[in-house]
């Protein structure tokens, strides 16, 4: 019974339009038609449609319901940039708007709606000035709407981008780039930040960048870069640029407060004399390590190296030399390792490597590298009667033990059986010392 009742009513739409083209001027059919578009104009305001949405549907609208040709229609409310909508015109099409009706509405703004072509009984019966009344009366709404729309979308990015701390991801940044998405005017972005201790570019992407793409990039402190790309359907608007750049400012400034406490928490955990890490971050590179190691069901190799005789150096050419010795062999073994690599000072004159997703092959390939290079890395630092060497103590997670500090413990053993069988050796937990 519905159904037929709204085909009846279509069908008598139809008819009326017909009619009305053909210069019926039937009160009752224009009576009829004036009231089926402004119903269907009212009918906007129940929905969630942004301001350039609801411009958009308005134009449509009219353009399904009543015969005319070529329509524009321009809402201008007091807070927000002008917005226009087109309907039947061509790009290059320059027809002149003859019949214009315009509404200003104290507070609200102005709306104007106009048509380059209209039947006369609908110019007759005011047709264009009543649409018009009746989008002005739903601007109102839709501008409340809207500004609860634009407090919440900058609300919710201005959320995340101060939820951002030192352990920020991937997870954090496709969630911001959806929220970003989502203000006022937008419909894509991409963001790609690049930072040391990520090792490389993150990037995330929502929606298809196309419409007019606008571009910012900044970089703090010669540490993180970050590039910014969001798509607006129309061109944006001063405000809508003006709020983009707030966030992110506001982005910018978090970003270098974060790499700040990074640099700190970095410098409270950095050996001073070698550069590398000392035990505090040892620690935490063992705790995420073993949960990388469980998770993916793959070893983590943990290598302990002491310098052979390094208390003879000290004894006979004084600390000064020691401490040149202690950094040269940390840059040994920083050029022998992958970028997530830990390599610490252990303590004195003792090292350790942590090498993730690394077995006793792996390992005991670091190890003899660093053994053939060794000697000759500090011919420039000591005389040449004497030749530092070290030697390497090897243990894997969880093959030799089923905690960090008992992988340790066996590297540890490993060590000591590589010094006493003879030095500049390795050995591995389980296997005979080899040079």
């Amino acid at each position: 019974m519905t159904v037929s009742v709204i085909q009846a009513l279509s069908d008598m739409h139809r008819e009326a339009v017909e009619q009305i083209r053909a210069g019926d001027h039937n009160a009752f059919l224009v009576g009829f038609l004036t009231t089926s578009t402004m119903l269907e104009l009212s009918s906007l305001t129940n929905t969630d449609l942004r301001l350039d949405e609801y411009a958009d549907a308005a134009a449509q609208t009219i353009s399904q319901y009543a015969p005319l040709d070529r329509i524009q229609l321009t809402l201008a409310p007091e807070e927000f940039s002008p917005i226009v909508a087109r309907v039947g015109f061509h790009d290059d099409d320059a027809t002149a708007l003859v019949h214009v009706a315009r509404v200003e509405i104290d507070d609200v703004g102005v709306v104007e709606l106009a048509t380059a072509s209209m039947p006369d009984p609908l110019a007759e019966a005011g047709f264009l000035d009543i649409a018009a009344d009746h989008i002005a009366s739903g601007l109102r709404v839709m501008l409340e709407s809207e500004r609860r729309r634009r407090r919440a979308a900058v609300a919710d990015t201005l959320a995340l981008v101060a939820s951002l701390n030192e352990q920020w991801g991937q997870g954090e940044l496709d969630a911001l780039a959806q929220s970003i998405a989502t203000l006022p005017g937008a419909h894509a972005a991409h963001l790609g930040v690049g930072a040391n201790r990520l090792a490389g570019v993150l990037t995330a992407d929502y929606g298809h960048l196309g419409g007019e793409v606008i571009e910012r990039s900044f970089t703090i402190d010669e540490r993180v870069q970050a590039d910014v790309a969001i798509a607006y359907r129309v061109e944006p608007t001063s405000e809508q640029l003006e709020l983009l750049d707030e966030i992110l400012t506001t982005l910018a400034a978090n970003l270098s407060r974060i790499e700040q406490n990074i640099r700190l928490t970095s410098e409270a955990e950095t050996d001073q004399l070698t550069g590398v890490a000392n035990r505090r971050r040892v620690g935490k590179s063992l705790a995420a390590a073993r949960a990388m190691s469980d998770r993916r069901n793959e070893p983590f190799a943990v290598l302990l190296f002491d310098l052979d005789h390094f208390k003879s150096v000290n004894d006979r050419l004084g600390h000064a030399v020691g401490d040149q010795v202690l950094a040269r062999f940390a840059e040994v073994l920083q050029a022998n390792v992958r970028p997530f690599d830990t390599v610490a000072r252990w303590g004195g004159e003792e090292f350790m490597l942590l090498c993730p997703d690394c077995g006793v092959p792996g390992a005991i390939a670091i190890s003899q590298r660093v053994l053939e290079q060794c000697p000759r890395r500090f011919d420039d630092v000591l005389p040449p009667e004497i030749v530092q060497t070290t030697s390497v103590g090897i243990a894997v997670y969880p093959e030799h033990g089923r905690t960090p500090e008992s992988v340790i413990h066996a590297a540890d053993e490993a060590l000591y059986r590589a010094k006493r069988e003879g030095r500049n050796r390795w050995s591995a937990a389980g296997v005979p010392a080899r040079v």
